[in-house]
């Protein structure tokens, strides 16, 4: 039987170059415990550990997509308070197996940078180069709306979208956020946080389905067209 492959987490911060050193170092302040937390609460799922490298870049291998995808879900509060990203998840072969991400290597690797310089060329948010070609792409187009309807969101929006995502309910996140019940309701119905999150429950559990499965297909040259 084929090995399942490795799962690459690859996530761009737009702008980074950009940032004043004050900001900049607020942003590697913020991003290295967050990393620091998600590697030990993840230890089982990854294979080499998130790391932050070249101030502009995170990176880590895991067992399965939907790993990987959780991993993004959790920094992503993180990152939205400080830099724009986009991302790629590709699977593929990694080459020299080390504890440090930036010494890995491999087919992996070079796939995700190609499909990263793509997004950068389109600004789109995010590609996905998991499974067959309709899979890859499925899972593209679902994930890339997902990150729209995000990036449209209000700081206020953001902060309700996440709780009731967890299973909150309005009650609940109003009471969290020191808000009326009414106010909680408009922000979800103006962020249309309801489709949002169905939207991504469904790429959650076509990910959930792919890492149960005893093989996941991948393609090291797809490339967005």
């Amino acid at each position: 039987m084929t090995p399942r492959p490795d799962i690459l987490l690859m996530v761009d911060l737009r702008r980074s170059t950009a940032l004043s050193r004050d900001a900049a170092t607020a942003l590697v302040r913020a991003v290295e415990p967050a990393l620091a937390t998600l590697n030990d609460s993840m230890a089982e799922t990854l294979r080499v550990p998130l790391a932050l490298s070249y101030g502009d870049e995170i990176a880590g291998l895991f067992a399965d997509p939907a790993a990987a995808y959780e991993a993004l879900a959790r920094l992503r509060g993180v990152l939205r308070d400080h830099a724009g990203f986009r991302y790629v998840v590709a699977a593929g072969r990694a080459g020299a197996r080390s504890a440090d991400i930036r010494q890995v290597g491999g087919p992996v690797f070079k796939a995700a940078s190609r499909a990263m310089a793509r997004l950068k060329t389109r600004d789109a948010p995010c590609v996905w180069q998991v499974g067959d070609g309709l899979e890859a792409r499925t899972l593209t187009s679902l994930a890339a709306l997902v990150e729209a309807a995000l990036a449209d969101l209000t700081d206020y929006q953001f902060a309700v979208y996440e709780r009731l995502a967890r299973g909150d309910s309005q009650k609940d996140v109003a009471e969290a956020l020191g808000k009326f019940p009414q106010s909680v309701s408009d922000a979800a119905h103006r962020g249309k946080l309801a489709l949002l999150i169905d939207a991504e429950a469904t790429l959650r559990a076509r990910l959930a389905t792919l890492a149960q499965s005893k093989v996941i297909d991948y393609d090291e040259s797809m490339e967005l067209d």
